[in-house]
């Protein structure tokens, strides 16, 4: 150990000592034994807490010199005791290293070192995780905090100059710190001091009283000198971070890169600059761990871009986005600046007013994995009337004790294919329907065709025989021949045919009646017009008609359609009447708009008996053969109900009266 020539009084060596533990980077204490027998110091039962460092004091919550004692403090870390006692016994350094809680938790590397006084000198050394602005943090800590121990250095020094064995003790303290230290002298550098930490990097290798450029070639070709010279000049401090160094390492006989964050600063006796001293701190493990992350980052990256989904990643209790992959952009067609390290809610507002926030904050509550299947979005690039469809997962990613840290979003649009099977669908509707149609289109056209055969088959037989008779008449004397008779009958059978064309004509309108365009009809205007059509008739049939319409009940339908299923109901109702009394006819109505309509019309005429009702609507059904008809009328109100997906009823009592009951969708 070099010898310093300057005095000091005994007394102000404790408080330097003092001094020094408080301008510690470090957490650091010195602690000493209790209840421990004379000269057996590590059969201690407590350790008092002599002096700690503010770093200290920061991490376990305690004044400099507290009252209270390990175990009051700290009751459950008896195993660390145990490092304790183990140091004080072999008189060698105790270790121990406590992980890191969290992803985001510093790690602490314990130190116990016996020193004089059967005390024990504690350091604590912190593994912080690595954040943005870091690097200018270390710096500005290094500068505020090696000002003062350099100072105290130099006090050392000139207080030292006479008193070799305090000023052993004083820098007891630099041995036993985890900071490396050198302190040079002169113009040349010339090493006064460097503790043990210093020395290991150059093991076997004489530094003391040698000039820098002597002891370290290596590093002057790697550029270090000039800032020495520079801060010796000038006595400015330098700083340096993260500072790439190759030293030569013993066991891989090779030289190894190493990174440190250190200082020079010039240190003066009576005002002069007489040397410099070097703090430097071994970062090399958290700069391998931050590139190894940011390595790892890359890759990740990489390979979430090249994956064939759209891929992003949300951090902390805000979903702040962290990874964005190239068809995620696609689908939020956003800019990348615009979302990386943005909260959710203000990257993509109108998905949070979506609902998808509430998800985000279930998944992470619970750390269930959330999937969906075409969920139904709107996104700021969509039109007013356009929606996207998408498949997702929202999978929770969790840290070593399980707990959910973020949260991975993957997701892939499926927009095309439920537009196409949505179109699909609806195609398929339409060629159901359109099949309906069809086939009661060809049953109407078997049973037309059987009805019209027959139908047909009588007025021509009829006019055929009638072509005979004429002949035959025609050959006959005048006076013994009827043509004129036969005339008749066969304009009689004419007429029958043409009617019975006619009937042909409705039914071919009445298959594309389901094609009539629908029009909001107030339905009182309408059986008004129908009256009106029918007032003839009902004065000639002495009889009544009791509306009860309001004025204001709309129905959306076709006109022509619902005029004729109003025409045809009213009309038979008068048409069929009974003989022995005056018609009595009720139409009621209610309903309307989107509740649909229900429309009743209720008779006191013929009646039916139970085995002609299942008949009324079929074609060309007459049931009775007293009254004029074509059998089409009822038939006509049910196949327009059934295009429209409507419905009728009956209810009836022979010699009593009929109710028709007329449902028309919404």
């Amino acid at each position: 150990m070099p010898a310093f020539p300057t005095a000091a009084a005994p007394d102000s060596l404790e408080d330097d000592l003092t001094a020094l533990l408080d301008v510690s980077p470090a957490a650091m204490g010195l602690l000493r034994p209790l209840g421990a027998p004379e000269g057996h110091p590590a059969g201690f039962t407590d350790l008092a807490f002599e002096y700690l460092n503010p770093a200290a004091q920061q991490i376990l919550g305690l004044p400099a010199r507290p009252t209270e004692t390990w175990h009051a403090r700290l009751p459950t870390t008896e195993w660390l005791l145990e490092v304790c006692r183990s140091a004080l016994r072999s008189g060698q350094p105790g270790h121990y290293e406590l992980p890191p809680a969290g992803p985001h938790e510093p790690g602490y590397r314990l130190t116990f070192r016996p020193v004089s006084g059967g005390r024990l000198l504690m350091g604590c050394g912190v593994d912080e995780a690595v954040e943005p602005g870091s690097l200018a943090a270390r710096v500005r800590r290094m500068a505020a905090e090696s000002g003062r121990l350099r100072q105290q250095l130099a006090q050392a020094e000139t207080a030292a100059q006479s008193h070799v064995q305090e000023r052993e003790n004083f820098y007891q303290v630099f041995e036993q710190a985890p900071v490396l230290v050198a302190l040079l002298r002169g113009p040349q550098h010339t090493f006064l001091y460097c503790n043990p930490a210093y020395q290991e990097l150059f093991p076997g290798r004489q530094l003391l009283g040698l000039t820098y450029r002597q002891a370290l070639p290596e590093f002057v070709r790697q550029g270090l000198l000039p800032e020495l010279d520079a801060v010796y000049a000038t006595g400015r401090t330098f700083y340096g971070t993260e500072l790439p160094v190759d030293i030569y390492s013993v066991v891989e006989q090779d030289l190894v890169l190493r990174y440190y964050d250190f200082s020079y600063q010039p240190y003066r006796e009576n005002g002069t600059i007489v040397g410099v001293s070097i703090f430097a701190y071994d970062v090399t493990e958290q700069v391998l761990s931050r590139l190894m992350r940011a390595e790892q980052q890359q890759q990740l990256l990489a390979l979430f871009d090249q994956a064939p989904v759209a891929i992003c990643l949300f951090r902390g209790p805000e979903f702040v986005l962290e990874i964005v992959n190239s068809l995620m952009l696609d689908i939020l067609q956003r800019p990348l600046e615009m979302l990386l390290d943005r909260p959710f809610c203000e990257a993509l507002p109108e998905l949070a007013e979506q609902g998808l926030v509430q998800v985000l904050d279930e998944v992470r509550a619970s750390g269930r994995a959330y999937v969906v299947q075409e969920l139904p979005l709107r996104l700021a690039h969509h039109g007013p009337d356009e929606t996207g469809y998408y498949n997702f997962v929202y999978e929770p990613l969790r840290d070593e004790q399980g707990q959910p840290t973020s949260i991975v979003c993957v997701a892939t649009e499926v927009t095309e294919q439920v537009l196409a099977r949505q179109q699909l669908s609806l195609t398929n509707e339409r060629l159901l329907l359109a099949n309906q149609q069809l086939t009661h289109t060809n049953a109407d056209l078997d049973n037309f065709i059987y009805t019209a055969s027959h139908d047909l088959k009588a007025p021509i037989s009829n006019i055929e025989a009638l072509v005979t008779a004429l002949r035959e008449d025609l050959a006959l004397p005048t006076a013994e021949a009827d043509v004129p008779g036969l005339l008749d009958l066969m304009q009689d059978s004419v007429e029958r045919f043409k009617h019975t064309i006619d009937q042909l004509t409705d039914i071919t309108k009445l298959q594309k009646a389901h094609t009539s365009p629908l029009t909001p009809l107030r339905l009182a205007v309408l059986v008004e017009n129908v009256r009106r059509d029918l007032a003839s008739e009902i004065a000639a049939a002495g009889g009544t008609l009791t509306v009860e319409v309001p004025a204001d009940l709309t129905v959306l339908f076709a006109e022509k359609n619902l005029r004729s299923i109003v025409y045809n109901l009213l009309s038979n109702a008068f048409k069929y009447r009974h003989p022995a009394r005056p018609p009595h006819v009720v139409l009621r109505a209610k309903g309307g708009s989107g509740a649909g309509l229900e429309l009743e019309v209720a008779d006191n005429g013929l009646g039916l008996t139970p085995a002609q009702q299942p008949r009324v609507f079929d074609m060309f059904q007459r049931l009775h053969d007293h009254v004029e008809g074509s059998g089409l009328g009822l038939y006509m109100v049910k196949k327009i109900l059934d295009n429209a997906g409507g419905r009728v009823e009956l209810s009836s009592e022979f010699g009593v009266g009929t109710v028709f009951r007329v449902h028309l969708p919404n």
